[in-house]
This record gives C-alpha cells, sequence and structure tokens, in this order.
C-alpha cells in the first residue's frame, strides 16, 4: 500500500494547521462565514497556529535548505520586496492595503513553509493524506450544510463558496485517481475509487466551470506522463463502473425523496465565460474583456506596470481573473518575469523528474500544481495564488530532495522513461 493510511500523529502535525490555512476560503458556506472579513480572520488565525507548529518543528528538527529551494526563494524575494516598493509608489487604495497585506503574510508563509519545513517523505505523504481527507469531508459536507440544500448542489452566486468547494474536491479527485495508477493494493484502488466518484460528483454539482478546464489540462497530464498507455484501459472501465453505481444511487435517492436538480452544470457555466450567455445562466464578467483591459492597462506603463493594486482602480472589477495579465497589468515586464520564473521552475523540475522516475508523491504534487496553475489563468489573482505558488514550492522542494539513483517505481504503470520493476 501507498502511504496513504491515517495515523493519529497527522492531527497534531504541522500539515495539518499549514493544510488548514491554505484551504481556508472553503468554509466560505458554513454559518459566520459567509464575510470575506470571516474568511480573513479564519486564515489569520490558522497561519498563526501553522506557524506556531512550524517553530516547533525548526526546535526538533531544524531546517533543511537545498540549492533548488534557495534558488526558488531567491527569485521570490526579489518579487515580493517589487511588490512591495510597487505597492509604496501606487495610490494605496482600500483594496491594494488589503491585498499588499494578504500577499507580504499569506502568500510569503504558504511559500517559505514548503521550502524549508517538509524536510523528509514522510512530510510530503502527511500533507498529501490531509488534503484527500480534507476534499473528502468538503464532498460530504457541502450537499449536507451547503447554501443549495433542497437541490444538494452549492453553486451560489451570492457568495463564491462553490468555487473553493469545488476546486478542493477537485483536488481530492486528482490525488485519487493517481493514487489508482501507482497502487498494486486492490483494496486501496477500491478505496480510492470510491473517493473519486464521490467527490466527481460533488465537483460536478458545485458548477464550478474553472475546474472542468483544469481537471482536462489533469488528464493531458498523466496520459503526456505515463508509458504503456493500453494499461490504463483497465483502470478507466473500473472506474466507469463505480462512477455508474455511485451515480445511480445518488440520484436515486435524491428522486426518492422528490428533490429537483437545478443546479448548473459546468460546461453551462463555463460557456458563459467566453460567449454568450445562451444557457440562461447568470452573467459574469467574461475572461476575454477582462484580460484585454489589463493588456490596455499594461501598454500605459510596460515596464513597471501600473502599481500594485492598481487594476481594482483602472479596471471593471479588482483583478483581472488571469495570474499573468495581472503581473503583466499592475507589475509590467519585470514582474511577470519574476513571476514567470515561479512557474517556470516547478515544470522544468517535473519534466527533468519525469526522465529519470517520478514516483506517486511527485505525481500527486504535480497533478495537484496543474490543477491550480491551470485554475489561476482564469479566475486566479496574486492573493488567492497562494495555492498553486504553493505547490509550485512543494514540487521544487521535493523533487530537491530525491536521491540521485532514486529507486525504481512499484506500481500498474511507469510514469517517466524509466520501466517498470
Amino acid at each position: 500500500m501507498l502511504a496513504l493510511k491515517f495515523r493519529p500523529g497527522d492531527l497534531i502535525s504541522f500539515e495539518l494547521p499549514f493544510s488548514l490555512f491554505l484551504f481556508a476560503g472553503m468554509y466560505k458556506a458554513s454559518p459566520g462565514m459567509e464575510s470575506l472579513q470571516g474568511i480573513f480572520d479564519l486564515t489569520l488565525a490558522m497561519a498563526i497556529v501553522s506557524v506556531l507548529f512550524g517553530l516547533l518543528r525548526i526546535a526538533r528538527l531544524g531546517i533543511s535548505i537545498t540549492h533548488e529551494n534557495l534558488k526558488f526563494f531567491a527569485v521570490w524575494g526579489i518579487l515580493l520586496v517589487y511588490i512591495i516598493a510597487s505597492y509604496a509608489t501606487s495610490n494605496r487604495s482600500d483594496y491594494a492595503n488589503l491585498k499588499i497585506l494578504k500577499v507580504a503574510v499569506f502568500t510569503n508563509w504558504a511559500i517559505i513553509a514548503p521550502l524549508f519545513l517538509f524536510t523528509n517523505k514522510e512530510h510530503f505523504e502527511r500533507f498529501i493524506r490531509l488534503m484527500l481527507a480534507l476534499a473528502v469531508c468538503n464532498a460530504l459536507y457541502a450537499p449536507i450544510f451547503g447554501i443549495r440544500l433542497e437541490t444538494l448542489g452549492y453553486t451560489a452566486f451570492g457568495s463564491e463558496s462553490y468555487q473553493w468547494l469545488g476546486i478542493t474536491v477537485a483536488t481530492g479527485f486528482a490525488i485519487a485517481v493517481v493514487v489508482m495508477l501507482f497502487t498494486r493494493n486492490y483494496a486501496e484502488k477500491g478505496i480510492m475509487g470510491m473517493v473519486a466518484a464521490v467527490t466527481l460528483f460533488s465537483f460536478l454539482l458545485s458548477g464550478l466551470r474553472q475546474g472542468v478546464v483544469a481537471l482536462f489540462a489533469v488528464g493531458l497530464f498523466v496520459l503526456f506522463s505515463v508509458q504503456g498507455r493500453h494499461k490504463l484501459f483497465p483502470h478507466v472501465i473500473r472506474f466507469a463502473v463505480v462512477l455508474l453505481v455511485i451515480g445511480v444511487i445518488f440520484f436515486g435517492v435524491k428522486n426518492y425523496f422528490g428533490e429537483k436538480v437545478e443546479a448548473e452544470l459546468p460546461l453551462q457555466r463555463l460557456a458563459s465565460l467566453f460567449g454568450e450567455n445562451r444557457w440562461e445562466v447568470i452573467e459574469s464578467s467574461h475572461r476575454p474583456a477582462l484580460w484585454l483591459e489589463g493588456f490596455h492597462i499594461w501598454f500605459r506603463n510596460p515596464l513597471l506596470g501600473a502599481g500594485f493594486g492598481a487594476f481594482a482602480d483602472l479596471g471593471s472589477t479588482h483583478y483581472p481573473h488571469n495570474y499573468f495579465v495581472e503581473l503583466l497589468a499592475e507589475l509590467g515586464l519585470i514582474g511577470f518575469l519574476l513571476g514567470g520564473l515561479l512557474v517556470w521552475m516547478p515544470f522544468r523540475a517535473i519534466m527533468k523528474q519525469r526522465k529519470i522516475n517520478m514516483d506517486w508523491i511527485t505525481a500527486c504534487l504535480g497533478v495537484i500544481w496543474v490543477l491550480w496553475f491551470v485554475r489561476m489563468q482564469i479566475s486566479g489573482d496574486l492573493t488567492v495564488d497562494r495555492i498553486p505558488l504553493c505547490f509550485s514550492a512543494l514540487v521544487v522542494s521535493y523533487i530537491s530532495r530525491l536521491p540521485k539513483n532514486y529507486p525504481p517505481l512499484s506500481g500498474n504503470v511507469t510514469i517517466g522513461n524509466t520501466p517498470q520493476s
């Protein structure tokens, strides 16, 4: 079995408050958490708790540093200094004040912790286990306590809870699929099949349109990485059967109690991002229009940008819903190049490791990084993007700690160019 069995030590580990800090936004649907201030307070509280746990880990294990970690940290440090300087010379609106606080505290901690506090394989395994547990809890929690209780869905246009809930369960789905590919234990395959089915149904109910594109990119990543693709076919068949059984049970229970399915389909909402409102879903700003606004703002000062947080004053919304466009518009070409390096470094690490060998932890971190990275090109900004940047740091940190002669894989398929053992 892979290291997915939960242990009592997980509940008192650094990874628990750190994972709750990262995914604090998923509790927007909870009573008392409807406001952004409530989410900010919860995130700050989890950040403080995780810092305390981190200090305890440093006292016990010290800090582990690799050359690649230092390179990533140096790039981020330069970008952070540049962001602060850009903010200091901007008009410092209320939105910019809150944004700089989130980046300097939340995003900064989300990057520092993986680089220096995840020091051995057990830390990464535990973090993946906890993310999977959070995803399953959300998949069960949201339909029961979500905003649309009568439809067992939780798409809500009055708040953004559906986004966090949807992308969190999509993260669990991606982990479950990777584990199904790697494990040889049939019990673990069965459990992960059930987890994948439940999280996927919960994701579909969420109506998260960005997640559709992100999961498609994850599928391409897996297909691109897997050798012996014909070996995937039996897994696809088993997963389809499990999905069908869960679907019959799920909707059978709904129809038995006479409930009407009203949740918008993700593909319907996805179309509203880029085209006409053909399905009469609630209007949303089309992303190409926001991206075009971002380019117009960038043209005013191509080298330095309009200033950190300036899009909220110059554009039609707070941010252009695209990581790279936001970097260009607010931080100019300098910020774009620095922010681009934070994406290039994990991508390069994954591609290099693929040529050598890719174990299940690298694969999990890789698919999660792809999932969140693609999502932030449709609905991301420098405050929410602490999560994909955190996974950028996690990928670089883990791969840089692998020994040069990594042992052969054991699993049903081989990812990379190393033959299956």
